[in-house]
């Protein structure tokens, strides 16, 4: 089908490598506090899920990088468990 249609299937495996790299990214640039980088991924997630990425946009526009990685670490921020 690939190449007479140009078209290529997406195995759910590829799907989870997909999403390990993307966090991978989120993480090493939050770290740094890359804001560029930090705002790539979030654009890459937008399409699937958008109201995260909006979110994780909000988080980066006021640099809580902290609990940011929080997130991705799995752990509640402190602001989250006083809701």
């Amino acid at each position: 089908m690939e190449k007479y249609l140009g078209v290529r299937y997406r195995y759910k495996e590829e799907q989870k490598n997909d999403t390990a790299e993307q966090q991978a990214r989120m993480r090493n640039a939050a770290q740094r506090q890359d804001i560029a980088t930090t705002e790539e991924v979030i654009g890459n997630i937008h399409a699937d899920h958008p109201e995260l990425a909006e979110e994780l946009h909000q988080m980066v526009r006021a640099f809580r990088f902290g609990q940011l990685l929080k997130l991705l670490e799995g752990k509640k921020s402190s602001d989250d468990n006083k809701k």
